[in-house]
């Protein structure tokens, strides 16, 4: 088996990576309003199929694939992990371009945060000590549930509210800065991947590149799985796009932000969390513009 990659990281890019999150999540949560969580309770049926999709199917398929495939333990790490966490934002993104129910959307991304500093913990934990090929690594991991929850309070749900709060009580600020929130939430992320990848441009990426086809076919596999699941409840095609895609874009900054603070020493899960966030972008824009061409086909299905 290839040497594991040896990141550097040090406590200021640490610190900062968590602050790029945070201000991340309350420039997002600026444009949340309170009809969006009102769509809880017109329409349960879709909102609970999402959030099985994304925090029941997602964990589960990733556990079982990682399973099946013999692959590096800090890939089975990176997987584990960024299944749990929640949806990104980016996923409001591709549900409008797929021609998907945006509204629904929203509330799955901003209930998902709610639920994460919970639901969060309990997976990973659940799904790391149930794998067999992380006995010797998880043995060494000690993740306290409630710091690992406490952080994603700080760095998710704290920003949620307060970016919440300042788009509905000065909307006058929220209608200034909202043209830029998008270019804002890429360029803080390309900085955050910059300070990662900085003091490493001597890495050996053998041990990605081998497992790249695995990652590729387990990003395949969740859409589609997300896509069936959501068909089974006989739910609209709308949101059914809108299930798969919140299934397929997670969060994968805050991903690479958990195993840093937690889990410093697996350089190998960062630098495979980063590449699955790049292939998860990239399959969800394929799969969003094919969905946008073929809509016109499809008008009302359910």
């Amino acid at each position: 088996m290839p040497n594991d990659i040896q990141f550097n990281v040090n406590t200021s890019t640490l610190v900062l990576a968590n602050l790029i999150i945070a201000m991340n999540m309350f420039a997002v949560s600026l444009n949340l309003r309170r009809a969006d969580f009102s769509l809880v309770l017109q329409n349960k049926k879709p909102m609970a199929v999402g959030l099985l999709a994304q925090f029941a199917l997602l964990p589960f398929i990733a556990f079982v694939f990682s399973v099946c495939i013999p692959m590096h333990p800090g890939l089975v790490l990176a997987l584990i992990m960024v299944s749990c966490v929640p949806g990104g934002n980016l996923s409001n993104v591709f549900s409008f371009i797929a021609k998907g129910n945006v509204p629904l959307s929203i509330s799955l991304t901003a209930v998902g945060f709610l639920l994460a500093p919970v639901v969060t913990p309990l997976n990973f934990a659940m799904y790391s000590s149930l794998h067999p090929g992380l006995n010797g690594i998880v043995s060494n991991i000690h993740i306290d549930p409630v710091q690992l929850g406490a952080a994603i309070v700080v760095t998710l749900l704290i920003p949620l509210v307060l970016g919440y709060w300042a788009g509905n009580q000065f909307p006058r600020f929220y209608k200034r800065v909202a043209p830029y929130i998008s270019r804002f939430a890429l360029t803080s992320i390309a900085v955050l991947v910059v300070l990662v990848l900085k003091d490493n441009v001597h890495l050996d990426m053998t041990i990605i590149v081998n497992y790249a086809g695995e990652v590729a076919g387990l990003q395949v596999l969740v859409l589609g799985s997300a896509y069936l699941f959501a068909s089974a409840f006989k739910l609209p095609t709308a949101d059914k796009r809108t299930i798969a895609i919140e299934a397929g874009i997670q969060n994968a900054p805050l991903g690479v932000v958990l195993v840093l603070t937690f889990m410093p020493t697996q350089s190998t899960a960062m630098a495979a969390i980063a590449f699955w966030g790049g292939w998860q972008i990239l399959a969800c824009t394929a799969i969003a513009l094919y969905w946008k061409r073929v809509s016109d086909q499809v008008p009302n299905p359910g």
